[in-house]
């Protein structure tokens, strides 16, 4: 018998074929949706009765990424149907009378006549049956001897420029295996068993506009920020494989430390005369763009790193952080920047002794410096295709620049943070960013996600709706790639949109709500239904919170929102979901128990805030309520032994063996030594921005 699928994967199913869903680029062949042409691709039997009718075969030049695929394309097949399905590591000199072929190799223009196999986009992919063959492949590039390559924790290996036919293979196993990948590790794999496997006519061609991914995840050159399973799903996901490795943070950190002492003219001249003073972290001082020598040590820096590795195409030279503080005043930097009858707005920018100028952004001259650079770049590696980064941030240059123009070679990274953000934030820093998004030729966005409802402090700041039109619209303005500052792993509070994000990376012109519908009801069987209606509850809560909330970092004011009604019905919920699933496959409990344990976690931080502010209320006077937060902190210690894995990241939350003051970022008004005060608490009370610009 056939592959039998439940209603809402036949519905993904089809897509492949006669609703291009997934596949936002068709090829010509697909034009006509509802009467393919007839010929060009049949069904394809992969498995029979637990028997396999194909063996894989991979190119005799199959990178360690593609031989990888193919091993979790067998073991796809072997968990659907229980099949054992041969790999062949090289093509035979005689093919095989029918056969799976694992990237484009030679002789496939006969085994597919009249199909046009060529490859002419970045990661584009190509998915073809007859009735004896399939091919699935894609666009490779790489080095040979560049498979490993130094990474910021540890070696890279199976380093490729583009990753078409291991992303081709994942696409194959998602699209057309029903195969889902819901959360990391072996409980979040998700597949439908049937002793046989047909695959349906496949003709498609499709390349992702999304060339940077696995920026979601802030994976830096896919290391080891995340740990493994993590990097497993984004990679099944098809993040992990992209091909934009982007730095998106800030280019001079250890510049400081390196060249402080020995070559001062390289750091920014401050009214006082003196170069590097403030910021006091090294990390945080600016350098001085105008300076020819910063143009060479940066350039002399590049080709250490190009020495070291062959495969790097992107060089950042975005300013270093606290964007408002110690910016040069050398009369050749400030030459790039705009006169100030046609700069707009005008920028207060900070130095020592608490003296404040009035002075135009600086995107002009970030654009010029990058520009420079860039120049540099090409004048000494004109026969490589290298780029410069630079980042649009904060008050400095989140505006587009007057008469500067990124060259070809710049790559922008926008940071506006408008990723779901509230109505009262959305439409400036949207309007920035469609002003930019109009002088650059290559583009990314690279919103910081510091100060909303609940993302850092890792509550339900599930923005669904707004995600999904986010993307949809940065992809409309010719947005090449996300990377988003940043995730922080709580599956059991925000794993629906993490998801939700994997998938619309891919092609973000996709129906979220049908995303979301077929992942509640691939992770919770029959309780997919009731957990649709949990997640769109703590959508709602989100939105409102985003909305009304006064302050800039709203989850200060969380315990007005999050009441005992509010929790009692999310409770009933996951009440009722416990009970559809009592006589189902124990996987949909396990997954259960992760969303409990995320609940139960809100509980616990919205518990905490509320005593917080009854201490910040009363000045520091309220020692009843400081002590039930410090209890509360101790009895993390012993959630964290209890939590299912992946549920909460507890290395980035209530952390006992680091001091409180450390973890500043995300654990900000939930402990006394972080608590709100003074004129800071006003502003967070009034809806200031002080508050604000201090925690990003």
């Amino acid at each position: 018998m056939k592959l039998r699928l439940n209603l809402p994967f036949q519905f993904f199913f089809a897509s492949l074929v006669f609703f291009p869903f997934f596949f936002g680029a068709c090829s010509e062949e697909m034009a006509d949706k509802d009467n393919p042409p007839a010929g060009k691709s049949t069904a394809f039997a992969l498995v029979k009765e637990g028997r396999p009718l194909a063996p894989l075969v991979l190119a005799p030049d199959a990178t360690p990424r593609n031989r990888e695929a193919a091993r979790e394309l067998a073991t796809a097949i072997r968990n659907i149907s229980g099949a054992e399905v041969e790999i062949l590591e090289a093509t035979p000199a005689t093919a095989p009378a029918r056969a799976v072929w694992i990237g484009r190799q030679p002789g496939m223009e006969k085994l597919f006549p009249g199909v046009d196999l060529e490859l002419t986009q970045p990661e584009e992919i190509r998915l073809v049956t007859t009735t004896d063959h399939l091919l699935i492949a894609g666009r490779d590039r790489f080095d040979p001897k560049h498979f490993t390559i130094p990474g910021q924790f540890e070696p890279i290996e199976g380093k490729q420029w583009e990753y078409g036919t291991a992303n081709a293979v994942y696409t194959f196993i998602q699209d057309a295996l029903g195969v889902r990948w819901v959360l990391p590790g072996p409980l979040g794999v998700d597949y439908v068993e049937s002793p046989s496997i047909t695959v349906q006519p496949l003709d498609v061609r499709y390349h992702p506009q999304f060339r940077l991914r696995m920026g979601i995840l802030n994976m830096y050159d896919q290391g080891t920020v995340r740990g493994g399973a993590i990097r497993d799903w984004a990679r099944h996901q098809r993040m992990l494989l992209d091909s934009l490795d982007i730095d998106g943070g800030h280019a001079f950190t250890e510049w400081w430390e390196r060249y402080g002492e020995t070559r001062p003219e390289l750091f920014a001249l401050q009214p006082d005369g003196t170069r590097g003073t403030i910021p006091a972290e090294g990390h945080h001082k600016k350098i001085c763009e105008g300076e020819p020598a910063v143009w060479d040590v940066w350039l002399e820096e590049v080709g250490q790193t190009l020495e070291e590795n062959p495969m790097k195409m992107i060089f950042n030279v975005s300013a270093n952080d606290n964007w408002s503080t110690g910016h040069c005043v050398d009369p050749r930097s400030q030459a790039w920047d705009p006169p100030r009858d046609q700069a707009g707005e005008l920028v207060t920018y900070n130095y020592a002794d608490g003296v404040r100028l009035q002075r135009p952004p600086m995107s002009d001259r970030y654009v010029t410096f990058a520009n420079k650079l860039a120049e540099k770049l090409k004048a000494k590696y004109p026969d490589r295709e290298l780029f410069v980064s630079q980042a649009a941030y904060g008050g400095t240059s989140r505006q587009a620049p007057v008469s500067a123009r990124p060259h070809d070679n710049v790559i922008i990274l926008s940071v506006h943070n408008f990723l779901f953000r509230g109505k009262a934030e959305r439409e400036e820093q949207m309007r920035m960013f469609d002003d930019w998004s109009k002088l650059a030729k290559t583009f990314i966005w690279r919103p910081n996600m510091g100060g909303s409802s609940g993302w850092s402090w890792g509550t339900p700041d599930v923005g669904f709706t707004r995600a999904a039109h986010d993307l949809k619209w940065v992809a409309e303005r010719g947005t090449i790639g996300i990377f988003i500052d940043m995730i922080w792993d709580h599956w059991g509070t925000q794993g629906p949109l993490y998801y939700l994000l994997a998938q619309l990376a891919w092609n973000p012109y996709q129906d979220a709500n049908v995303i979301l519908e077929d992942f509640c009801q691939r992770s919770y069987g029959p309780a997919g239904a009731t957990m649709l209606t949990y997640w769109r509850l703590m959508e709602t809560m989100r939105d409102r919170i985003e909305d009304e909330s006064p302050t800039r970092f709203r989850m200060v004011d969380s315990p007005r929102y999050y009441t005992a009604e509010f929790f009692a019905q999310a409770q009933a919920l996951l009440d009722q979901a416990d009970k559809e699933t009592a006589e189902a496959p124990e996987k949909y409990g396990k997954r259960l128990e992760l969303v409990q344990a995320g609940l139960d976690y809100t509980k616990f931080v919205i518990d905490t805030r509320a005593a917080m502010q009854r201490w910040e209320d009363s000045k520091g006077r309220d020692e009843e309520a400081k002590a039930h937060v410090l209890a509360n902190w101790a009895k993390a210690d012993e959630m964290r032994k209890n939590s299912p894995e992946f549920a909460i990241s507890w290395i980035r939350s209530f952390r006992n063996d680091v001091p409180a003051t450390k973890q500043r970022r995300r654990m900000f008004g939930l402990h006394p030594d972080l608590a709100l005060k003074g004129k800071f608490l006003e502003e967070y009370r009034s809806g200031g921005t002080a508050a604000k610009d201090e925690l990003e």
